[in-house]
């Protein structure tokens, strides 16, 4: 190592020796005490050294570990003084940094997706930051009626251009059935009805749905509507999965129902009628159009209700296929209500289609934003299924899915993110599944209950 002096030469000092040729070095001052320090990765023996100076030219070595083929790039991404090093991790799924401080560098962490986005570059209008569950809030029991806002920008890196945000809203045990609506924050009013339903959950039992809601000042309201049960209380667990940048290929949207088969005039299509109220039948497909626009492809809701036996329905593209998944389950439990987030392709006509296998049920769809330009590259498709493959998983375990594998050994082009619906099947008690990249350790988040 040389070390710069005031006399305008270098004198040479020793240090550690890194008997790697392809080892990598970053310059910084890591622990801010003013003088440069140097990292030194060794991709052979997977590990990082810091050799921090100071003004006796002394030297001290730390190692971090870091995974093999990761590119180490130093700066002060926070803002905060001591310099950091951010850890590229070509092929993964997330990158790395570690932070500097006055104890030196920290050991690599998961970046949160927001502190290094990047402005959107000409060819790449749309952006979707996804990152993996994080707790955003824990609600106090709600009033009946009153918007909970909660605030989303600057929260785990989301930032200020933000135009919508993913959550994952969780029912806590509530003492009856009911349901809430996650909508734009100050869109309804105190006391008004909203129009949509986000969650809905039967008395004593946590349930949960994804949902994509647009932003108003950065924020989002939950409410517990006005007509519920007399005394009825319930808290939210809203988990944060991702959000998307204000960009013209995506356009989130005011919630609104344009589903509803229990109301005349608000049903599915069925070959060249309009009929309702009329129950979706075992076996049938309807489908809805949009009117003509720029849009390919629509984020939905599904909820299915007053089914009279087992079965599923499945959104997917007008014209094409049923595609062998479920968009969600239903059971003839009289008090169950299912409701699912799905993205789904549309026609070159703006049309989808919804597909009933089963028995009699009522369906239900809301919208809430649209997207264009192939920015979901794929209709649906089962990746996993643990009775065929693995078998069940047991309480504690994690199940790596190869992504890859399930799309013929190359995902879709510049894939960052995957949307999937979990489904769980015969549970032997209460629970609860999170899926996030595998990096440890696992969010303290949920994406079904």
């Amino acid at each position: 190592m040389w070390w710069g002096d005031d006399r305008s030469r270098f004198d040479y000092g020793t240090a550690p020796a890194v008997d790697d040729p392809a080892a990598v070095t970053v310059v910084g001052d890591f622990d801010a005490d003013g003088d440069d320090d140097a990292l030194w990765t060794s991709p052979d023996d997977d590990t990082a050294s810091t050799w921090a100076g100071d003004p006796g030219r002394s030297i001290a070595t730390g190692d971090v570990d870091v995974d093999e083929d990761t590119i180490p790039v130093g700066g002060d991404f926070d803002g905060d003084g001591p310099a950091d090093v951010y850890w590229e991790r070509p092929g993964w799924t997330a990158d790395a940094v570690s932070w500097g401080s006055s104890s030196g560098l920290a050991v690599a962490a998961p970046q949160d997706s927001g502190v290094f986005a990047a402005a959107a570059a000409a060819d790449e209008t749309f952006k979707f930051w996804p990152m993996n569950p994080v707790r955003l809030v824990s609600t106090p029991p709600l009033a009946q009626g009153q918007p909970y806002r909660i605030q989303v920008t600057g929260a785990h890196g989301v930032r200020a251009d933000a135009a919508a945000v993913v959550v994952n809203v969780t029912a806590l045990q509530p003492t009856h059935a009911g349901w809430v609506a996650v909508v734009p924050s100050g869109s309804v009013a105190p006391g008004v009805l909203p129009a949509v339903s986000s969650v809905q959950w039967d008395a004593g039992e946590s349930a949960s749905s994804l949902s994509v809601v647009k932003l108003a000042g950065g924020a989002i309201d939950v409410i517990y509507p006005l007509g519920s049960a007399a005394g009825s209380t319930v808290q939210l667990a809203v988990d944060l999965q991702g959000w998307y940048q204000d960009a013209p290929d995506f356009l989130a949207v005011h919630p609104y129902r344009i589903i509803d088969t229990r109301v005349a005039g608000v049903g599915l299509n069925f070959c060249c009628d309009v009929v309702g109220p009329r129950q979706l039948q075992p076996g049938e497909t309807g489908y809805y159009t949009f009117p003509p626009s720029q849009w390919t492809q629509a984020i939905i809701k599904v909820t299915t209700l007053n089914a009279n036996t087992h079965g599923y329905v499945t959104a997917y593209q007008g014209g094409a296929q049923p595609t062998g998944t479920s968009t969600l389950n239903y059971s003839p439990n009289p008090a169950e209500v299912t409701v699912n987030l799905a993205v789904i392709n549309l026609s070159a006509y703006r049309h989808f289609d919804v597909y009933n296998e089963g028995g009699t049920v009522d369906v239900l769809i809301d919208v809430y934003g649209f997207v264009k330009d192939g920015t979901f590259q794929s209709n649906a498709r089962r990746v996993l299924d643990t009775r065929f493959e693995g078998g069940v998983i047991h309480p504690g375990e994690t199940r790596q899915i190869n992504i890859s594998s399930r799309f013929g050994g190359a995902p879709p082009d510049r894939m960052g993110a995957l949307v999937a619906n979990l489904t769980v099947l015969s549970g032997t008690t209460h629970g609860w599944l999170v899926a996030w990249d595998g990096t440890p350790p696992w969010p303290w988040a949920s994406n079904v209950n």
